[in-house]
């Protein structure tokens, strides 16, 4: 009996201290302020306040005040004017921001963690760029009839809100408005708005569908996706909608970030109508295995296919004149890609991580390749790269591992930085006579590579560009002058096993040159008795004032360069007798099937 009161007695305390403390949980206040006088007319009571509603007016002073409430959980601003003046500091980005009239300013409530509720200002026109960001806690928010414009980021990552109610005065709702709601599971367009950024409603996990007003003007829904009014672009599609969708046949584009972060989506299917593929338009859905591209197509925008890892092969279609920036990017279970014959240019970072690639035939309508465009595809064996190209960006091979060989076609003069550095399985490698630059690192750590040839065009080798490449045991150099090196250039490169070999005429130039004469072993370049047969019935000639070659077969090579190495012409002999027709009081070096004439003109 003594025990059963006890605990009765114990069990009554219990309950008055929780109910003391639920009670002291909530403060609440009411506030009539004059704007920049809150933080005076709260007092004390600023820091235990946890349910606050405001009359009359505030600045930007007393949005600070309200940041600084440690405890506030729900603002009612319903009978609030925002004045204009006034400055309050957002800690956590380094700025100052100052309060317009009638408008919530950027980054007014900004990660406020604890708000679960708030209510707008009826006289508010604008809500600013990241003014509700991150205020994760936030489950309901009053948009009054009244405001034009919801900007930027406004609610982006508001990941407890479950509903926002867009009032009929909206006109405009910015970029990645929404983005991150995972609470969301539907959105209402009212028939007010007539523009909708990008990846407004991205990564929303629960939104299942869009519905938008009859009246709208410029947007419309189908089945809960979000097209424009006559449904040829589709804009946006829920996250949490079916994985398998049919896009209707009428649609001719798909918006930016139309598809951006649908994990759940594994399959499409998409009509012949369509043209254009939006920018990050399937960014991030790494659950979609299978997309056929119609012929139509002619443009896929940067990032479309980001991170779509599950992705095993795809068909460009034949009206694509370029492949985008991280169009294909770190879709690692790429096996195999067909480069239609129009494609003129490989953007930056297009196949980047795609570590299931193999093999890949670029054609002959490409010429330039973008930087890291196919950098860390560590699978790679094979790359044909086509003569029309004349650019190869920094890094565009970089840690290929898997690459043996590779042919840098004609046009290309320069090698720049780290083109195929870390490709480790790389044994052979041939330049071709239009290079004069070797760039920053463009073979480093090409540990497989035994011998390298430079060409005769070659002016200049920059810092460490075949450093630790330390299987190289010949290098032959072909130019008469010895190229200028950069002092890291060979760094790694055991220099008393690896053999120099130079033009013969150039031993003695080469002995005394600065990083060349490092190399222990400096031998004059031998030549082919069949090569030297032929050599000898080439003559090179001065005649009025006209450069002559006789002697050549169809098809040699004919390269010319001025005397420091630069090269003017390259031709293909199509008769016994060219005649190049160059300035006067010039020296100019000819270049014929591995000999040099050097002739003044």
């Amino acid at each position: 009996m003594r025990s059963t009161t006890l605990y009765q007695y114990i069990l009554g305390i219990a309950c008055i201290l929780l109910s003391l403390g639920l009670h002291a949980q909530v403060v609440s206040d009411t506030v009539n302020v004059t704007a920049g006088n809150l933080s005076t007319q709260l007092g004390s009571q600023k820091d235990v306040i946890t349910d606050l509603t405001l009359k009359g007016s505030i600045n930007g002073v007393d949005i600070g005040t309200i940041r600084s409430m440690a405890k506030l959980s729900v603002i009612n601003m319903a009978d609030i004017n925002i004045e204009v003046g006034g400055s309050y500091y957002i800690d956590r980005i380094g700025v100052f921001q100052v309060a317009a009239a009638n408008i919530i300013p950027d980054y007014a409530f900004y990660q406020l963690f604890k708000l679960t509720s708030v209510t707008i200002p009826n006289s508010v026109i604008n809500i600013g760029n990241n003014a509700f960001y991150r205020c994760s806690g936030l489950t309901s928010v009053s948009i009054p009839n009244g405001v034009l414009s919801i900007g930027n980021n406004a609610f982006a990552s508001c990941t407890g809100l479950t509903s926002v109610f867009i009032p009929n005065s909206v006109i405009s709702i910015g970029n990645n408005t929404f983005s991150y709601c995972s609470g969301l599971t539907s959105i209402t367009i009212p028939g007010s708005v007539t523009s909708i950024g990008y990846n407004v409603f991205s990564d929303c996990e629960g939104l299942i569908g869009f519905i938008v007003s009859e009246d709208n003007t410029v947007f419309s829904s189908l089945d809960g996706v979000l097209f424009n009014k006559n449904k040829t672009q589709l804009i946006a599609y829920p996250f949490a909608k079916s994985s398998v969708y049919t896009i209707p046949d009428n649609v001719n584009s798909i918006g930016d970030g139309a598809f951006s972060y649908c994990t759940g989506l594994t399959s499409i299917s998409v009509p012949n109508s369509l043209n254009a593929i939006g920018n990050n338009a399937f960014n991030g859905c790494v659950g979609l295995t299978s997309i056929t591209i119609p012929d139509n197509v002619s443009y896929i925008g940067n990032n479309a296919f980001y991170n779509c890892r599950g992705l095993t092969s795809v068909t460009i279609p034949n009206n694509l004149t370029s492949i985008s920036y991280y169009a294909f990017y770190n879709c690692t279970g790429l096996t195999s890609v067909t480069i239609p014959g129009n494609v003129a240019s490989i953007g930056n970072y297009a196949f980047s991580y795609c570590t299931g690639l193999s093999a890949i035939v670029i054609p002959n309508s490409v010429t330039s390749i973008g930087e890291n465009a196919f950098s860390f595809c560590n699978r790679l064996k094979s790359v044909t790269i086509p003569d029309n190209v004349t650019s190869i960006g920094n890094w565009a091979f970089y840690s290929c591992d898997s690459l043996i060989s590779v042919n840098i076609p004609n046009g290309v003069t320069n090698i720049y930085e780290r083109v195929f550095s870390g490709c480790k399985g790389l044994t052979s490698v041939k330049m071709p006579d239009s290079v004069t630059f070797i760039g920053n690192n463009a073979f480093s750590y090409c540990t497989g590579l035994t011998s390298i040839t430079i060409p005769f065009s070659v002016n200049s080798i920059d810092d460490e560009a075949f450093t630790f490449c330390t299987g190289l045991t010949e290098i032959h150099s072909k130019a008469l002058t010895p190229p200028s090196a950069y002092s890291t250039a060979f760094n790694g490169v055991d220099k008393i096993i690896c053999k120099l070999y130079v033009p013969m005429e150039a031993l003695t130039a080469y002995r005394n040159a600065t990083v060349w004469s490092e190399f222990a072993n400096i031998i004059k370049e031998e030549q082919t008795a069949a090569t030297q047969i032929k050599a000898e019935n080439i003559k090179v000639y001065t005649e009025s004032n006209v450069i002559v070659v006789s002697g050549t077969e169809y098809g040699d090579a004919i390269s010319v360069y001025s005397e420091v190495g630069v090269l003017l012409q390259k031709v293909k002999a199509t008769d016994d007798i060219i005649r190049f027709y160059l300035p006067v009081n010039h020296t100019y070096l000819i270049k014929i099937v591995n000999k040099s004439f050097k002739v003044a003109l």
